[in-house]
Protein backbone atom coordinates (compact mmCIF):
# COMPACT_ATOMS: atom_id res chain seq x y z
CA UNK A 1 0.00 0.00 0.00
CA UNK A 2 1.79 3.69 -0.79
CA UNK A 3 1.18 5.86 1.77
CA UNK A 4 0.19 9.68 0.72
CA UNK A 5 -0.78 12.23 3.06
CA UNK A 6 -4.29 11.90 1.37
CA UNK A 7 -4.30 8.39 2.32
CA UNK A 8 -2.97 9.17 6.02
CA UNK A 9 -5.71 12.12 6.61
CA UNK A 10 -8.88 9.73 5.59
CA UNK A 11 -7.20 6.67 7.81
CA UNK A 12 -8.84 6.18 10.74
CA UNK A 13 -5.60 6.79 13.03
CA UNK A 14 -5.40 9.62 15.64
CA UNK A 15 -5.26 13.04 15.37
CA UNK A 16 -1.95 13.29 16.80
CA UNK A 17 -0.68 10.67 14.72
CA UNK A 18 -1.41 12.85 11.55
CA UNK A 19 -0.51 15.91 13.12
CA UNK A 20 2.58 14.55 13.35
CA UNK A 21 3.09 12.61 10.54
CA UNK A 22 1.01 13.79 8.15
CA UNK A 23 1.10 18.24 8.87
CA UNK A 24 4.72 18.66 8.36
CA UNK A 25 4.66 17.28 5.17
CA UNK A 26 1.54 19.07 3.84
CA UNK A 27 2.93 22.45 5.28
CA UNK A 28 6.38 21.72 3.36
CA UNK A 29 4.57 21.30 0.13
CA UNK A 30 2.46 24.49 0.75
CA UNK A 31 5.71 26.06 1.46
CA UNK A 32 7.24 24.77 -1.73
CA UNK A 33 4.35 26.30 -3.98
CA UNK A 34 3.86 29.80 -2.43
CA UNK A 35 7.87 29.93 -2.62
CA UNK A 36 7.58 28.76 -6.91
CA UNK A 37 4.44 31.73 -6.90
CA UNK A 38 1.98 29.00 -7.21
CA UNK A 39 -0.11 30.99 -4.69
CA UNK A 40 -3.48 28.75 -5.72
CA UNK A 41 -1.71 25.68 -5.37
CA UNK A 42 -0.52 26.55 -1.79
CA UNK A 43 -3.99 28.03 -0.83
CA UNK A 44 -5.23 24.65 -1.96
CA UNK A 45 -2.77 23.05 0.00
CA UNK A 46 -3.16 25.01 3.35
CA UNK A 47 -6.98 25.08 3.29
CA UNK A 48 -6.30 20.81 3.16
CA UNK A 49 -4.42 21.90 6.62
CA UNK A 50 -7.14 24.10 8.02
CA UNK A 51 -9.93 21.64 6.96
CA UNK A 52 -8.20 18.53 9.32
CA UNK A 53 -5.89 20.88 11.82
CA UNK A 54 -8.58 24.32 12.16
CA UNK A 55 -6.84 25.34 15.29
CA UNK A 56 -3.31 25.51 12.54
CA UNK A 57 -2.04 29.34 13.13
CA UNK A 58 0.26 29.15 10.58
CA UNK A 59 -2.04 27.58 7.93
CA UNK A 60 -4.55 30.79 8.51
CA UNK A 61 -1.62 33.24 8.12
CA UNK A 62 -0.29 31.98 5.08
CA UNK A 63 -3.11 31.27 3.32
CA UNK A 64 -4.03 34.73 4.19
CA UNK A 65 -1.02 36.03 2.76
CA UNK A 66 -1.14 33.84 -0.72
CA UNK A 67 -4.60 34.94 -0.90
CA UNK A 68 -3.27 38.98 -0.27
CA UNK A 69 -0.38 37.68 -3.14
CA UNK A 70 -3.26 37.03 -6.04
CA UNK A 71 -5.25 40.20 -4.28
CA UNK A 72 -7.84 38.32 -3.23
CA UNK A 73 -8.41 40.74 0.05
CA UNK A 74 -11.83 39.42 1.32
CA UNK A 75 -10.34 36.09 1.76
CA UNK A 76 -6.72 37.55 2.88
CA UNK A 77 -8.52 38.93 5.55
CA UNK A 78 -10.86 36.34 6.58
CA UNK A 79 -7.98 34.23 7.07
CA UNK A 80 -5.86 36.85 9.08
CA UNK A 81 -8.87 37.48 11.19
CA UNK A 82 -9.28 33.66 11.94
CA UNK A 83 -5.23 33.10 12.64
CA UNK A 84 -5.60 35.92 15.34
CA UNK A 85 -8.64 34.11 16.83
CA UNK A 86 -6.31 31.50 17.50
CA UNK A 87 -3.16 33.09 18.54
CA UNK A 88 -4.63 36.98 19.99
CA UNK A 89 -0.60 37.40 19.82
CA UNK A 90 0.45 36.63 16.32
CA UNK A 91 2.54 39.44 15.22
CA UNK A 92 2.86 37.80 11.47
CA UNK A 93 -0.96 37.94 11.46
CA UNK A 94 -1.01 41.83 12.86
CA UNK A 95 1.64 42.99 10.60
CA UNK A 96 0.04 41.45 7.04
CA UNK A 97 -3.51 42.37 7.83
CA UNK A 98 -1.65 45.93 8.95
CA UNK A 99 -0.16 46.00 5.63
CA UNK A 100 -3.52 44.61 3.34
CA UNK A 101 -4.94 47.28 4.65
CA UNK A 102 -2.38 49.92 3.94
CA UNK A 103 -2.62 48.81 0.37
CA UNK A 104 -6.49 49.32 0.49
CA UNK A 105 -5.66 53.06 1.80
CA UNK A 106 -7.68 52.21 5.19
CA UNK A 107 -5.01 53.97 7.23
CA UNK A 108 -6.76 53.66 10.59
CA UNK A 109 -6.97 50.42 10.89
CA UNK A 110 -3.20 49.50 9.11
CA UNK A 111 -2.12 51.92 11.90
CA UNK A 112 -4.57 49.66 14.67
CA UNK A 113 -3.02 46.18 13.61
CA UNK A 114 0.55 47.82 13.20
CA UNK A 115 0.06 48.92 16.98
CA UNK A 116 -0.91 45.35 17.92
CA UNK A 117 1.88 43.79 15.96
CA UNK A 118 4.27 46.43 17.54
CA UNK A 119 2.93 45.22 21.27
CA UNK A 120 3.41 41.06 20.50
CA UNK A 121 6.54 41.40 17.93
CA UNK A 122 9.39 39.32 18.97
CA UNK A 123 12.27 41.48 19.35
CA UNK A 124 14.69 42.78 17.03
CA UNK A 125 16.72 45.73 17.12
CA UNK A 126 16.27 46.92 13.27
CA UNK A 127 12.90 45.32 12.46
CA UNK A 128 11.53 46.66 15.70
CA UNK A 129 13.04 50.87 14.75
CA UNK A 130 11.51 49.60 11.01
CA UNK A 131 7.82 49.24 12.53
CA UNK A 132 7.82 52.51 14.31
CA UNK A 133 9.41 54.12 11.66
CA UNK A 134 5.89 52.50 9.65
CA UNK A 135 4.10 53.69 12.39
CA UNK A 136 4.92 57.34 11.93
CA UNK A 137 4.23 57.12 8.35
CA UNK A 138 0.79 55.95 8.89
CA UNK A 139 0.45 58.83 11.82
CA UNK A 140 1.65 61.33 8.98
CA UNK A 141 -0.60 59.94 6.40
CA UNK A 142 -3.59 60.70 8.90
CA UNK A 143 -2.24 64.36 9.70
CA UNK A 144 -1.28 63.30 12.95
CA UNK A 145 2.36 64.63 12.79
CA UNK A 146 2.69 65.07 16.23
CA UNK A 147 2.34 61.35 16.91
CA UNK A 148 4.41 60.83 13.78
CA UNK A 149 7.44 62.63 15.25
CA UNK A 150 7.23 60.71 18.36
CA UNK A 151 6.92 57.24 16.66
CA UNK A 152 10.11 58.29 14.39
CA UNK A 153 11.88 59.36 17.59
CA UNK A 154 10.95 55.83 19.07
CA UNK A 155 12.26 54.75 16.12
CA UNK A 156 15.59 56.57 16.08
CA UNK A 157 16.22 55.56 19.74
CA UNK A 158 15.68 51.79 19.20
CA UNK A 159 18.25 51.80 16.12
CA UNK A 160 20.26 55.70 15.89
CA UNK A 161 21.18 55.00 12.16
CA UNK A 162 17.65 54.39 11.02
CA UNK A 163 17.84 56.79 8.12
CA UNK A 164 14.07 56.13 7.40
CA UNK A 165 13.45 57.44 10.70
CA UNK A 166 15.15 60.56 10.50
CA UNK A 167 14.02 61.47 6.52
CA UNK A 168 10.56 60.62 8.30
CA UNK A 169 11.72 63.16 11.11
CA UNK A 170 12.23 65.84 9.16
CA UNK A 171 8.89 65.35 7.42
CA UNK A 172 6.72 65.16 10.50
CA UNK A 173 8.66 68.79 11.92
CA UNK A 174 8.56 70.27 8.82
CA UNK A 175 4.96 69.62 8.51
CA UNK A 176 4.50 70.90 12.14
CA UNK A 177 6.42 74.09 11.61
CA UNK A 178 3.75 74.84 8.29
CA UNK A 179 1.07 73.79 10.00
CA UNK A 180 1.73 75.97 12.61
CA UNK A 181 2.89 79.10 10.40
CA UNK A 182 -0.15 78.62 8.52
CA UNK A 183 -2.50 78.96 12.18
CA UNK A 184 -0.35 81.32 13.97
Amino acid sequence: MNLTCSTLLQMNISRYLKKVFVLPYLMRDASTEFKNDNFRLAIDIYMKVIRYFPDYYEAHLWAGTAYSAIDQSKDAIDCYKHALEINAKGFDAYYNYSLLELKQNRYKNALELLNKAIEFYPYSTETHSNLYYQKGMLEYYLFNYHDALTSFNKALEILPNNEFAENGRTLAAESILSVNKISG
